[in-house]
């Protein structure tokens, strides 16, 4: 267990005959051996693939009902240690201990209530006394088992069932209120998106014209004014059952390139990257192996059906003027989802467009949200997301950890692999959402002569770099088109994942992450090219 006094883990005393029980491989999925090893391993944490072998090892250990390994990730997502800190991930595994009984872990709950409830309260004090009298009526309802939700009188409240209903009524509450200056990013759009915990949310404090309630605890708040959205904002980050709480915005993305004559002459591939990666060599061994299909989900602006593609790209979802996802006036999505179909040809692998990004790049983070949500929900295997944006762009104080992070933890929770553009600003990923992420693989670009390019964004969440300069594929209208971007490098890794998912189908996500970077090619500094540049033609074979 982790020793607070000495910042160290310090493991159980196991004799010999424990050590070589638990490392038999007979014994690799008991969840008191995963314990064990993971115990013993985090005793002599260093930097490397040993850490990240430890957690997972304790993870699954918890997951399998051991309840010290529950009590383990409690106290590593407590203290940072091998893993990012998390106080709300800490308390996921102390319930789960809790709940069985384990009197140490109900120990720490109780002390990080105990913090929760201290905050909350000095923050009331620095607050006017209208915001702090809501603090303590919430403080007040939380404990009272309430069911539902509770909306002020002036507030209607618009309860839905399905996907569908709620961004039919989304898709209204925008059209009605949104301004240019609120798509054009110079004023609030006044609204927020918050999820919660429970059986149910009083915000009868907080005068919204219009909360649309869906069925996951997810709701979308109108309100008239900027200063009533600023006020609600900060009252509602210090509810303890609000899992996240941010402010609606547009975010207008790099989707332009330039026109080519005709596609180049590699060997049938029009991506350069295709055999710079040596997809070639892992397609045409992967066609030899027995195999599962694998979906491609593309949150993008669309995925226009190119004839020579005929058959690969599925009805999906359209966000935007609803539709089935076929539709592209814009052409980066379609430049996107070619390059997944183009890098796997030979293979089942098919993609499955989701609008959320207008004919001029520009997209809600509420409908965002809703793209992600609905590729949770589908059947696909991966997820490309070649958008993103910076953390705080909005007139109230966004930041990281809000709609998009929560429904991309989702879906790598459910065993969907989440691929995601670490943007073309310069800049480091942590100021960049949703490419600060560590569950999903974040990707950054390089040119054909394995350099980063002077674009592409870098930092520590980094976790492979690609193709992304002059990247050539089916774009606007189906022309040829070469993009430059992070969102041409991630859709190459997408389709890597794509061909290991469909020969290695019972792998985990965490797994297939581990081959993907271990399997590269490192030219430089990892700060911009994490564990490098993948050899899909390494796989081959294996």
């Amino acid at each position: 267990m982790y020793n607070q006094d000495k910042n160290i883990w310090e493991s159980q005393s196991y004799r010999l005959s424990e050590q070589n029980w638990c490392r038999d491989p007979e014994n690799q999925k008991d969840p008191k051996a995963l314990y064990m090893r993971a115990d013993m391993q985090l005793a002599d944490l260093r930097d490397g693939s040993d850490n990240a072998n430890a957690v997972y090892w304790m993870e699954q250990s918890a997951k399998g009902g051991h309840v010290p390994a529950m009590v383990a990730m409690g106290d590593l997502f407590l203290y940072g240690l091998a893993v990012k800190q998390s106080r709300k991930l800490a308390i996921f595994w102390y319930e789960k201990a809790a709940a069985q009984g384990d009197a140490y872990a109900q120990e720490k709950l109780e002390q990080l209530r105990k913090k929760r409830r201290n905050k909350t309260l000095v923050w009331s004090s620095a607050v006017t006394a209208a915001a702090a009298a809501v603090v303590i009526v919430l403080l007040c309802i939380l404990g009272t088992g309430l069911e539902g939700v509770i909306v002020h009188e002036n507030t209607d409240l618009i309860q839905t069932t399905t996907q569908e209903e709620f961004f039919s009524n989304l898709q209204t509450v925008l059209e009605q209120n949104d301004t240019q200056l609120m798509i054009s990013g110079q004023v609030s759009t006044n609204r927020l998106m918050l999820k919660f915990e429970g059986e149910g949310i009083d915000l009868s404090q907080f005068p919204a014209a219009t909360v649309i309630w869906g069925e996951d605890n997810y709701l979308v708040l109108q309100f008239a004014s900027q200063e009533e959205a600023a006020r609600c904002l900060d009252a509602l980050r210090n509810m303890d059952n609000v899992s996240f709480v941010e402010e609606d915005t547009y975010r207008q993305f790099n989707t332009q390139g330039k026109p080519v004559f005709s596609a180049p002459a590699t060997g049938g591939y029009m991506t350069w990257g295709a055999e710079f990666m040596g997809m070639d060599d892992l397609s045409a061994w992967v066609c030899t192996q027995k195999t599962d299909p694998v979906l491609v989900a593309v949150i993008d602006s669309g995925t226009a059906v190119a004839p020579e593609y005929a058959g690969r790209v599925l009805p999906g979802a359209n966000f935007v003027e609803g539709g089935n996802g076929q539709y592209d006036n814009n052409g980066h999505g379609t430049h996107v989802g070619s390059i997944i179909m183009d890098c796997t040809r030979g293979l089942d692998v098919s993609v499955l467009p989701i609008r959320v990004l207008n004919g001029d790049g520009l997209g809600a983070t509420s409908v965002i949200v809703e793209g992600i949500k609905y590729a949770l929900n589908s059947d696909a295997d991966v997820i490309n997301m070649s958008l993103g944006g910076p953390c705080n762009p909005t007139p109230l104080g966004g930041s990281c950890g809000g709609g998009e992070d929560y429904y991309i933890n989702q879906a790598v929770a459910s065993g969907k692999i989440v691929v995601v553009a670490a943007g073309n600003s310069a800049d480091n990923t942590k100021n960049y959402c949703p490419a600060h992420l560590e569950s999903a693989i974040v990707v950054s670009a390089c040119d054909n002569n394995a350099m980063y390019t002077d674009f592409t964004n870098f930092g520590d969440s980094v976790d492979v770099c690609a193709p992304g300069k002059d990247v050539v594929n089916y774009g606007p209208g189906l022309e040829m088109y070469a993009f430059d971007g992070t969102s041409q490098a991630a859709p190459h890794i997408s389709a890597l994942a794509a061909m290991l998912r469909s020969y290695l189908p019972n792998k985990t996500v965490e797994q297939l992450t581990k081959y993907i970077k271990a399997y590269c090619i490192l030219p430089g500094d990892p700060t911009y090219y994490g564990s490098g540049i993948p050899y899909a033609a390494y796989f081959a074979g294996d």
